[in-house]
């Protein structure tokens, strides 16, 4: 939660819609049983809306379960394949907007919740609005991801950071990984509207050939926003790591981390 992005790259991932459906990683169901056990919603009564949906990598899990939820997606061709995956549960609607804009009553949402894409919205208006729309002392649920200290992965880490400062200096897209022990909830909400209310981290691990990992660099948006040329230096260097000093392949594993905040 603490990830500021440059906003300017925030729709840089409708060019890539097609890629970003096939290599984003889904979301394990733990953390949306979690979710479901921490927040009380249930399938008859709860109205939901995700901010930045995506292709439905989150929706679909809580779709599911049979929930009534409002997807709202700025980007035309995300929320056309969006929409298409999610085809087989009526209780879906996507909208091609942004939270900013999406229209809903005022306390009418029971929750709300982003999957790596609350960083996206305008910070001026991102709690105001979403308290807004809540009913009284519902919920916002933040997800995003973190990698998690591992000794087959830290040394890729490290290496492949030196290349991305090379290329995509200050980016910030490889901080420093920590162990799930040291990883702590960000404090960087609005306390006057907000409390915590659930902070946790779902690990994954991972395995992948240098060509999955390459793909999914390629939805990126710090990588798509290069110019061509240097996104093709860049990427022929991670290549030449990963196959290089790793075999082909990239090892690792993933901290799906789950916040979820308590309207006053």
């Amino acid at each position: 939660m603490d990830y500021k992005p440059d906003i300017n790259l925030k729709t840089t991932f409708d060019g890539v819609a097609k890629k970003y459906e096939e290599a984003r990683l889904g979301y394990p169901d733990e953390l949306f049983e979690k979710l479901i056990e921490v927040t009380g919603i249930d399938t008859e009564k709860s109205n939901l809306l995700e901010i930045g949906c995506g292709t439905g990598k989150a929706t679909v899990s809580l779709a599911k379960k049979g929930f009534k939820i409002l997807g709202v997606e700025p980007g035309e061709q995300l929320a056309e394949l969006a929409r298409n995956i999610l085809a087989p549960y009526p209780d879906v609607t996507i909208q091609t907007t942004t939270f900013e804009q999406v229209s809903q009553p005022p306390n009418s949402i029971d929750l709300i919740f982003a999957a790596n894409a609350f960083h996206w919205v305008d910070p001026a208006v991102k709690f105001k609005k979403t308290h807004d729309l809540l009913k009284p002392h519902s919920y916002l649920a933040i997800i995003s991801n973190e990698r998690v200290a591992d000794e087959k992965n830290d040394e890729y880490n490290r290496l492949s950071q030196v290349i991305f400062e090379k290329y995509i200096p200050g980016a910030d897209i490889h901080k420093p990984v920590k162990k799930i022990s040291e990883m702590i909830p960000s404090d960087e909400y609005d306390h006057d509207l907000f409390e915590l209310a659930y902070y946790g981290c779902f690990p994954v691990s991972l395995k992948g050939t240098t060509d999955q990992a390459i793909k999914l660099l390629e939805t990126v948006s710090h990588t798509i926003a290069l110019d061509e040329e240097t996104r093709n230096k860049f990427f022929g260097e991670m290549r030449e790591l990963i196959d290089g000093k790793f075999g082909g392949i990239v090892e690792g594993i993933n901290g799906n981390i789950l916040t979820v905040l308590r309207a006053k």
